[in-house]
């Protein structure tokens, strides 16, 4: 994986004498930080990919991108540790799938929405709902945020927490104490304290936190090391990814 964890442990790892090749299956290097950098006020996120497109060419670190990595490849390679950074996905309930109004913040961010369309309801009040809801209603769209909790960001450090809120565009329409229960088209149910509530949009968009990728780690049946780090490990921000990545290479 060549998203921040991965970069940075390979370039930590390197650091320390030790020969590193990433495989990444995406056509570029950067995983979830080409996303990061779409909304307002997040151009920092570019210069982070900049500044690990530039470590590794200098360090003469192979990567190897496009590339599927299988069973067959890692016994191919006979490394000495396999370190996995294979990322997060976003959460998906059951009721949301094979929906054609409803997408991931993560789609979003990458793809735009798919037609001309003015009302868009997101469903998740964390960093990544707040992000992408700033992200659309800058192009001009009609936006509701929906948050299960009393108020948004609730274990977010302050830090962190009051910029995002700070920079939050004021249009954007706040719904807190709405728990999601189901979704039927582009109709939304929430329960909240006064009941079963019903909205319609144009399109859905899900931020529900993530889940880690452990599809490949869970394949290995052979005997190795392996390390798994960044958001296969715990699903969290680019910072944690990096400090993650540092004590692994760390303890090497």
């Amino acid at each position: 994986g060549a998203g921040c964890a991965g970069l940075a442990f390979s370039i930590f790892a390197h650091k320390k004498g030790l020969n590193c090749t990433i495989f990444e299956r995406q056509p570029k290097i950067g995983g979830q930080l080409n996303l990061a950098y779409k909304p307002p006020h997040k151009k920092e996120f570019k210069k982070l990919i900049n500044y690990f497109e530039s470590e590794v060419e200098n360090l003469k670190i192979p990567v190897f991108t496009g590339i599927d990595v299988d069973i067959d490849l890692i016994k191919s390679e006979k490394c000495d540790i396999l370190a996995f950074a294979t990322g997060s996905s976003p959460i998906i309930p059951e009721f949301c799938k094979n929906n054609e109004f409803v997408y991931s913040a993560d789609e979003i961010l990458e793809f735009g929405l798919p037609f001309e369309v003015s009302n868009i309801g997101i469903i998740g009040g964390g960093l990544i709902g707040l992000e992408t809801a700033n992200f659309l209603s800058n192009k001009g769209l009609s936006i509701s945020v929906f948050e299960m909790d009393d108020v948004l960001l609730k274990t977010t450090a302050d830090v962190v927490k009051l910029p995002i809120l700070e920079s939050l565009d004021p249009n954007i329409k706040i719904y807190l104490n709405h728990k999601l229960v189901n979704v039927e088209s582009n109709i939304v149910y929430f329960q909240t304290q006064n009941g079963i509530k019903r909205y319609t949009f144009d399109y859905i968009v899900l931020a529900l936190g993530r889940k880690p990728n452990k599809e490949l780690i869970d394949k290995i049946d052979f005997c190795i090391d392996t390390i798994n780090i960044g958001d296969c490990k715990k699903p969290g921000d680019a910072l944690s990814a990096i400090s993650d990545a540092y004590d692994a290479a760390l303890r090497l």
